[in-house]
């Protein structure tokens, strides 16, 4: 299920040209999905926009938890993975991160 501000951080990757899927499982033997991937450059990309909300399933410990074991399986599989706040996408600082990525 998408939010707002992905389909924001959507909108901005295809004006700057740059190809990802959404959702997506990248891991066979787990459910975790990213909320991005730019595949050919194994590029994980996450949007935290709900770190101020009381009750997101995200700030709690079992939900960092989960969020911590699933940067760590990317890792190890090999994939590097890139956090953004909301602010990171409302003011562009995210786009411009991940355009620096994909010209490493």
């Amino acid at each position: 299920m998408s939010s707002p501000l992905e389909d924001l951080l959507a909108e901005q990757l295809r004006v700057e040209g740059i190809e990802f899927v959404r959702e997506y499982k990248f891991l066979e033997d787990r459910r975790f999905r990213a909320d991005f991937a730019i595949i050919p450059l194994l590029v994980l990309i996450e949007v935290q926009g709900g770190r101020w909300m009381e009750h997101g399933g995200h700030n709690t410990g079992g939900g960092l938890a989960r969020d911590y074991e699933k940067a760590n399986l990317a890792q190890l599989a090999g994939w590097r993975s890139l956090q953004f706040t909301a602010e990171d996408v409302t003011d562009g600082r995210a786009v411009d991160t991940i355009i620096r990525e994909a010209m490493r």
